[in-house]
């Protein structure tokens, strides 16, 4: 009865969020409202954040495009989360996503993950190149830096600026936090044991770079970006302007040129093709761990955790079908997918395995016993150890 109940609130309310979004979109309409009396009109009476209220006059712009995205979130095909994507999508396309079969399609068949991931690809797809270096110059003028107390009494500071440098930052401090986490003891002890919780190994680690106190290395690795981008963008007749974008930064989306020319004179360069005679991403099984060229081969090809679309920083190469298990796996490229840390241990330990739908859209399903490793054996202390899953 509880179920049902909740299944019936949730219903009740995915209505209520249509009926919303279309008397705002008749509104407009009507009146000729601009966006931002539409905002007001969301957020009346104070009762709703600005942002709140800025989210549901999108989807009420979105509504009044197509209709039919209120009926679908109405009878359940979508939901408030997904229609927000499709939204969001729209508001920096000239409302093309609002109509574009294909991208509503995608969005309905997946989670609310994948859905912000496709509505993301969907603008930097539609966007064109002069669109894409002006969100980035956008970004740098209204860069800035600037200290605040939350509502919890702590003091804060806050960075804001454009995408490529603010990645650059975050890779150096979360390498600082990952030699502070082995340092802390790692996988070797159970995560509710740990002196410090990742935002404050991350915290820690800005405090140590920015201060010079401590060792920043902390055993740490040097950070990873991976960029991507064709031969013909490269080496073709594509002029090099500054404001054509001509790759893209995995995880975070197009990358400006003179960002991308700084990257190439200062960092190490790593080439990867991909076809059938790439050896160094088929091990076979010559090797359990993925090696380093497969990593970064992964992080190209899968951007971030395929299944909740974590950030690459954050993943581990997941054989699809368990190096242990009786099938016994193999060490290639088109049999690793990218898994952040608690979806790697979420398939392992529900025994499910992973498939690839039409679309390369991934999916889980129930591990057969060719595919299922033999349990491992409890530690003699009888704490809970987390080994590197493969």
């Amino acid at each position: 009865p509880l179920v049902g109940a909740l299944a019936r609130i949730l219903a009740y309310q995915a209505s209520l969020s249509a009926l919303e979004a279309e008397l705002l979109a008749a509104n407009q309409a009507h009146t000729g409202a601009s966006d931002r009396e539409t905002e007001r009109l969301a957020g009346q009476h104070g009762k709703r954040s600005k942002r709140e209220a800025k989210k549901k006059a999108r989807r009420s712009k979105a509504v009044g495009a197509n209709p039919e995205l209120g009926s679908d979130l109405a009878e359940g095909e979508l939901s408030t989360e997904q229609l927000d994507a499709i939204a969001g999508a729209s508001s920096k396309t000239g409302g093309d996503a609002a109509n574009d079969k294909d991208l509503i399609s995608g969005i309905k068949d997946s989670n609310a993950d994948e859905s912000r991931k496709l509505a993301k690809q969907y603008v930097d797809d539609h966007g064109g190149p002069s669109g894409r270096e002006s969100r980035h110059a956008r970004r740098r003028r209204l860069r800035k830096l600037s200290r605040f107390t939350t509502e919890d009494g702590a003091d804060a500071i806050m960075a804001q600026g454009d995408t490529a440098s603010i990645e650059e930052m975050w890779n150096v401090l979360t390498a600082i936090a990952d030699g502070l986490y082995r340092k802390d003891g790692g996988r070797d002890l159970a995560a509710g044991k740990h002196p410090r919780s990742r935002g404050q190994r991350l915290y820690d680690a800005m405090h140590q770079k920015l201060t010079g106190t401590g060792s920043d290395t902390a055993g740490s690795r040097r950070p990873t970006v991976v960029v991507t981008a064709t031969i013909s963008d490269l080496f073709g007749d594509n002029p090099t302007d500054q404001d054509i974008g001509l790759a893209d930064l995995v995880g975070t989306g197009p990358l400006p040129a003179g960002v991308f020319s700084r990257y190439l004179c200062n960092s190490d360069i790593i080439g990867i093709i991909f076809g059938g005679n790439g050896q160094p991403l088929w091990q076979g099984r010559q090797t359990k761990t993925a090696t380093r060229a497969q990593l970064v081969a992964l992080i190209a090809r899968d951007g971030g955790c395929v299944r909740c679309n974590a950030h690459h920083r954050d993943c581990e190469a997941h054989h699809l079908t368990p190096w242990a298990a009786p099938a016994k796996g193999q060490t290639n490229i088109d049999t690793l997918a990218l898994l952040c840390i608690d979806c790697h241990h979420f398939v392992h330990e529900q025994h499910l395995t992973l498939y690839q739908q039409t679309g390369r859209r991934w999916r889980t399903r129930a591990a057969t016993p060719q595919e299922t490793p033999p349990p491992r054996p409890p530690k003699p202390d009888g704490n809970r150890n987390h080994p590197k899953r493969e």
